[in-house]
């Protein structure tokens, strides 16, 4: 029945035993599902395509990893990268993915510098993603992490800078030569929230509703000429004619 239904190119073969049953474009959550399947039971997304799934990346990437445990060694296929992990991590979602926290401190080991590490760390928190506590109790569990030191050093500042250079301006500026705290511009910190819908707006009286600029002259309407300026204007302008042939005849 599968082999009847892929000669009509109704279903579609992802990996060896891995089908699709439509003949469509396949969607990245849909090759994901398709690799997590292929690897076997217990296998996860993680890395770059739990970071993708989780919105923590915004481009999606070419080669899905799929972690499995260090007991397993299945196949290789095409886009697949296996990861064999000695300690068993925790899985939510559909399809099955490490942890957030995991997912952020997997691609800690993959940072090529160190501003990498601190965007990474700092758009998880901006996104709401998981919390600086969180981040830092799941490195606690990792026996070996690559830039533990910087990862910690971030994770302090993680709640208040939101970006590489925010932080570097917090740790080389501000705390290094004393300055004040600094301030989210617009952010609320006291008082309730009033919800605006149902509200009525204040009426605005009728002669502050030009925009215009306090002391600026007012606007004028444009000038109406009478049939006397018209035809003083007509003339002017045939006179000027006038001139212009007689100095090119001169010429």
């Amino acid at each position: 029945m599968i082999r009847a239904q892929v000669d009509a190119h109704r279903w579609q073969r992802v990996h060896p035993s891995t089908f699709v049953a439509h003949n469509g474009e396949l969607g990245f959550r849909t090759r994901a599902w398709a690799a997590v399947l292929f690897c076997g039971p217990s296998a996860v997304v993680s890395h770059r395509a739990a970071g993708y799934l989780i919105g923590l990346l915004d481009r999606p990437p070419a080669v899905i990893d799929v972690s499995v445990p260090a007991r397993r060694r299945p196949r290789g296929a095409r886009g697949i990268r296996i990861n064999r992990r000695r300690i068993a991590l925790a899985s939510s979602g559909s399809p099955p993915r490490v942890t957030v926290e995991d997912t952020v401190l997997d691609l800690v080991c993959r940072a090529a510098n160190t501003d990498e590490v601190v965007s990474l760390i700092t758009a998880a928190c901006q996104r709401r993603l998981t919390t600086a506590a969180r981040l830092r109790e799941a490195a606690q569990r990792r026996g070996a992490l690559p830039w533990r030191s910087l990862v910690n050093d971030v994770l302090l500042e993680a709640d208040s800078a939101h970006s590489a250079l925010e932080w570097r301006y917090l740790r080389d500026v501000e705390r290094r030569h004393g300055l004040p705290a600094s301030k989210t511009p617009g952010a609320r910190t006291t008082g309730p929230v009033e919800p605006l819908a149902g509200r009525r707006l204040p009426e605005v009286p009728a002669d502050r509703r030009t925009r215009r600029h306090r002391g600026a002259p007012a606007r004028r309407p444009p000038p109406r000429h009478g049939a006397r300026q018209q035809g003083r204007r007509r003339g002017r302008q045939e006179s000027l004619l006038r001139l212009a042939r007689g100095c090119r005849a001169l010429l």
